[in-house]
């Protein structure tokens, strides 16, 4: 199957043509048919999949045919996205489909000025692209209505609702007129989620596509069982591989990523940070070096292990073990795309062990155990013990008095 058989109008095609899309994903050629059907659409699957381009063509194509025609502060399209970032990017695709079109698009999210944003919506504006908080205050400042959408994309909605935007979510819903296409998608199911779309969506097609399992395959795992003061040290060592071109490092904390830029920032290792503590224009510039390949070493609490896509990237770090096997496969699935290969480390320690054991038990695919200078240190931290997959507590016999290695009373 190709684009051209979906009956896309000519400006959608040429643009398409020109940006060396010849083949649909999977997502794409699934959804795309059943949208241009004006079905309402529950799609599960994840950032990489191509979902932008399934969901904005074919609205896209329904402005061209249809003729719609939009007023100020009054859009037709609105997609909801949970942070900043993945707004921006949604953003820049959609205005390079619509490239040969007069269809207007505007990104919205918070962290900037509204001033700007208030005054392009007092220009016509065809799609209007925000993060929840941000539009609710559009919306309460009447500085944008949506009596008018035609067509509504929840996108990361799984994330959406993870990170406490639910209540303006629910703001947002109530706002929008009954009658009209409404687009839903989702890397996981679960209560929440289906309670969502349950609510918004009128007997929907359900197209799910497990990418993680594809990209996995793809994905070379290894584990470094290492004492926490020595993580720095192996991801030094890391880095230092020739193969290493580029890396995604995941912490835990905002803290321990703005540690590891400083270590780095000591070994001469060019690197940018990405998390929430980080301004929105500094957020802005890493993407923006990233892409461009000003910098090779990203170091990022999960905000980056959603939502965002880092073709380019070849190997993924965890310096800290995340604490399920959900948040480990999107952070090692920002690599092993469009089938590309890509390798994965993971330091952990051993007060970590209990959390990487279940994402052993639950990978389907194995972990290579890399022995390492720190290796034989850590076995005999670990009592001389060969078996590292438990905490180690040194033994201390106890006695009425308290420990046996307490001074003796004179």
């Amino acid at each position: 199957m190709s684009f051209q058989d979906f009956k896309l109008r000519n400006e959608l095609i040429k643009v398409l043509e020109e940006l060396n899309y010849k083949i649909p994903t999977p997502i794409q050629e699934d959804s795309i048919p059943k949208i241009l059907e004006g079905k309402d659409l529950l799609g599960i699957a994840q950032t990489g999949t191509g979902k932008t381009a399934a969901f904005s063509l074919p609205i896209l194509d329904s402005f061209l045919n249809k003729k719609i025609k939009s007023k100020k502060q009054h859009p037709k399209a609105l997609i909801l996205a949970p942070t900043r970032e993945l707004c921006a990017q949604i953003g820049e695709n959609i205005k390079a489909y619509s490239k040969y079109t007069k269809i207007k698009t505007l990104v919205t999210y918070g962290g900037v000025s509204s001033e700007p944003q208030i005054k392009a919506l007092n220009e016509i504006q065809d799609i209007l692209i925000a993060t929840p908080g941000r539009l609710v205050d559009l919306i309460e400042q009447k500085n944008v209505f949506l009596d008018e959408i035609e067509f509504l994309v929840l996108d990361e909605a799984d994330n959406l609702i993870k990170m406490g935007l639910r209540v303006d979510l629910k703001k947002i819903l109530k706002k929008l007129p009954k009658n009209k296409q409404n687009l839903f998608f989702s890397a996981t199911m679960n209560k929440e989620i289906k309670s969502t779309a349950n609510e918004l969506l009128i007997d929907p097609i359900k197209i799910e596509i497990d990418i993680e399992e594809i990209n996995l395959k793809l994905i070379e795992q290894n584990v470094f069982y290492v004492l926490k003061e020595h993580k720095i040290k192996t991801l030094l060592e890391i880095l230092k591989k020739k193969e290493v071109r580029s890396a995604l490092i995941f912490t835990n904390s905002k803290l321990t990523s703005d540690n590891i830029i400083r270590s780095l920032t000591k070994n001469n290792i060019k690197s940018e940070a990405l998390h929430s503590g980080k301004s929105n224009t500094h957020r802005e510039k890493v993407i923006r070096h990233i892409k461009t390949k000003e910098i090779k070493y990203l170091v990022a609490t999960d905000l980056a292990s959603r939502g965002l896509d880092f073709c380019d990237m070849t190997h993924v770090i965890n310096f800290e073990i995340p604490k399920d096997f959900e948040s480990y496969t999107h952070r090692i699935g920002r690599i092993g795309r469009a089938g590309k290969k890509g390798v994965a480390y993971s330091l952990c320690s051993l007060e970590e062990r209990n959390f990487f054991k279940k994402i052993e038990e639950a990978n389907k695919y194995p972990i290579k155990v890399i022995k390492h200078d720190y290796h034989s240190n850590l076995v005999k931290s670990n009592g001389g013990k060969k078996s590292i997959g438990t905490r180690y507590r040194p033994k201390v016999r106890r006695t009425s008095g308290g420990y046996n290695n307490r001074k003796k009373k004179k």
